[in-house]
């Protein structure tokens, strides 16, 4: 690792899916490890079974029994609870998944389906947990999440990290600008600074890159190696004692 500190700074780090475990991603048993590790926030993807469960699973089809594939949309929450992931684990409920990580946790909430979004809003301020969260997702959902509650932290995605991405963020009033690592260069993250918004990079796993978005001061990542994370972070922190965490929601573990 690069021991120059002096101009690096300390992100928060985001295990994407709950990584960072021999466990199932989006599961109850990987989030109790990303606690467990002491990562910052996870990242989960929120789902809709056919029965209008939210259930936590990334993709839009899962593998059942021998040879079937469906729709998580097309199957009910009892018949997905039937499926094993690994290790015993199965796809969980949002409320699961919330209750285990209030007060203990930060969660970057991916809303992979639209119209979800009062009921999830819902169940966040059932568990007092609003300021410990980040919304990402579809574009139209984040900006109904915003009308909704106006206190709302939206991260707007983007596949390109350039000016023209940067500026639409803004202006759809996005208080985070979460992009694809190798797009991201230093002037963008200086520029959104300026405009006043975090920036997050994902997926970042290589103590190069990691190396990178630390000089590029980036408020957060996203990493599918959280404990590598860090690990380089506590080293950066001992070689300058004078630069501290800012944790980007209202909570942290710090």
């Amino acid at each position: 690792m690069d021991d120059d500190s002096e101009s690096s700074k300390l992100f928060t780090i985001i295990a994407h899916r709950c990584s960072g475990s021999s466990y199932p991603e989006n599961t109850l048993k990987a989030l109790e490890n990303a606690i467990k590790i002491g990562v910052d926030m996870v990242e989960i993807d929120v789902n809709l079974s056919r029965d209008g469960k939210m259930v936590i699973f990334h993709d839009d089809y899962i593998r059942f029994g021998a040879n079937n594939i469906g729709s998580i949309r097309e199957l009910t929450y009892s018949e997905l609870r039937k499926i094993d992931l690994g290790g015993g684990e199965n796809i969980p409920l949002l409320e699961d998944m919330l209750d285990l990580a209030n007060g203990q946790i930060g969660v970057m909430l991916d809303l992979k389906v639209e119209g979800l979004e009062e009921r999830v809003l819902s169940a966040l301020a059932e568990r007092n947990m609003l300021d410990s969260v980040i919304f990402s997702g579809k574009n139209l959902s984040l900006l109904r999440i915003k009308n909704l509650y106006r206190d709302a932290r939206i991260a707007l995605t983007y596949n390109r990290a350039g000016p023209y991405e940067l500026f639409q963020a803004k202006k759809l009033g996005g208080e985070f600008f979460n992009v694809k690592f190798p797009t991201l260069r230093s002037t963008i993250v200086s520029m959104a600074h300026s405009l006043g918004i975090k920036v997050i990079a994902w997926v970042i796993d290589s103590t190069r890159d990691l190396a990178r978005v630390s000089k590029m001061r980036v408020d957060a990542i996203t990493t599918d190696k959280p404990i590598e994370a860090l690990s380089f972070r506590k080293n950066i922190a001992n070689l300058n004692t004078k630069i501290a965490l800012e944790p980007i929601v209202g909570f942290s573990l710090t």
